[in-house]
């Protein structure tokens, strides 16, 4: 390699765009690592502080059945209510999906008065919403997702003034192919969240 070719433009410019591409690399890394050590959470109910408001996060669906994933949040949603039950329990979306959910937890002594459903097309806006509604969106909220959407849902509620304690689902904590996707997907949204606001992000 000659001296010249070390100063030539076209050398300068890949050196350029692999540095480029080590500080995004690295920055995925750092925000997977926020994701993950967010995400270790117990799913035990003891530890949770007394809260207004239950949210359940779950993407609307056109589906007639009820996922596995869908019913283990509205079981941790149950185990919650049952250990402090709160003013609101909330659902979000709309279509089938919602109702079965709704009768769902009607069906394990979620009384329907306090049952209130969101059809928000997307988790920031949910949380907008929340935060314009003075009787749901006060007060501590107890949010039911995935364990590893914690980190995401804090940054969501912080943008939008909301206080939230995350209490993770059934089951969404083990390690697997899908756990392995679901956590390079949500370390993608917190990255670009950080970048430009959490509130232009929907696919944590």
């Amino acid at each position: 390699m000659s001296i010249l070719s070390l100063f030539s433009p076209f050398a300068w410019i890949r050196r350029l765009i692999s540095l480029i591409f080590l500080l995004v690399l690295g920055f995925f890394i750092y925000c997977g690592y926020l994701v993950y050590s967010a995400s270790q959470l117990p799913t035990s109910v003891a530890g949770l502080k007394p809260a207004s408001t239950i949210f359940i996060v779950d993407p609307a669906s056109s589906s007639t059945q009820l996922s596995s994933d869908t019913i283990n949040r509205l079981n941790q949603a149950i185990n919650v209510y049952a250990a402090d039950p709160a003013r609101h329990v909330m659902l979000v979306g709309k279509g089938e999906s919602i109702t079965f959910a709704k009768e769902y937890l009607l069906a394990n002594k979620i009384p329907s008065r306090k049952l209130k459903v969101l059809p928000s097309a997307s988790l920031p806006t949910a949380f907008a919403d929340l935060a314009g509604n003075r009787s749901l969106g006060s007060g501590l909220i107890t949010v039911v997702a995935d364990a590893l959407q914690a980190d995401y849902i804090e940054n969501i509620a912080a943008d939008n003034n909301l206080k939230v304690q995350i209490s993770p689902a059934i089951n969404s904590e083990g390690f697997s192919l899908s756990w392995l996707a679901q956590l390079a997907q949500e370390s993608s949204a917190v990255a670009v969240g950080k970048v430009i606001g959490f509130t232009r992000v929907d696919w944590g």
